[in-house]
């Protein structure tokens, strides 16, 4: 599938102020065997992060969302002692939560999982595996002891516990273009 001209004309233009990047086309269906497939953002990463500061006051925000894809999240600064007009972030994460009760049994299991980061044992593959009924300490087997108890006991007999990791770069714009770049890494 060739370029548009628009996307062309984009990579001419960053080329120019020195901001050489691969930018990914955006996503489009494309097929393969008769299956679509959808073509995936570029992970978050250390390059990524330095190629987005490097832009800092340069790139638009059509560029960014070119290069990233649709945010995530979007929030609209209502705090007037910011100088952001609008903040957008991209996530990458690999997370699943349980909710024990009984003796530490897990009655909810939920997950959720990005193209891009991928993990030994918090995956879907190992969501796969956790079943209603499991203990704690089934869970830590499969998951690692690595997980987090995130709420007291709500009264219900309830304990949530996550395992995650994740990856997130937020982009704030100013004026249309790209005024401050925040992420983390873990």
């Amino acid at each position: 599938m060739r370029p548009s001209f628009r996307a062309m004309a984009l990579m001419i233009v960053l080329f120019g102020c020195g901001l050489a990047l691969p930018l990914p086309l955006p996503a489009q269906d494309t097929k393969t065997d008769g299956k679509s497939a959808v073509r995936g953002r570029p992970e978050i990463s250390n390059e990524l992060i330095e190629r987005l500061k490097k832009g800092r006051k340069k790139l638009t925000e059509a560029q960014v969302i070119a290069m990233l894809g649709h945010p995530d999240s979007v929030q609209i600064n209502t705090n007037p002692s910011l100088v952001a007009d609008i903040r957008m972030t991209w996530e990458d994460r690999a997370e699943i939560t349980i909710d024990l009760k009984d003796e530490m049994k897990a009655v909810r299991i939920v997950g959720r999982f990005s193209e891009n980061l991928k993990l030994k044992e918090i995956n879907m593959e190992n969501f796969r595996k956790l079943k209603p009924g499991m203990s704690h300490r089934e869970v830590e087997k499969l998951l690692g002891s690595s997980g987090t108890r995130v709420s007291p006991d709500p009264g219900e007999g309830i304990l949530r516990w996550e395992w995650k990791r994740f990856r997130r770069v937020t982009v704030s714009f100013s004026d249309g273009k790209v005024s401050g770049v925040s992420w983390n890494l873990r």
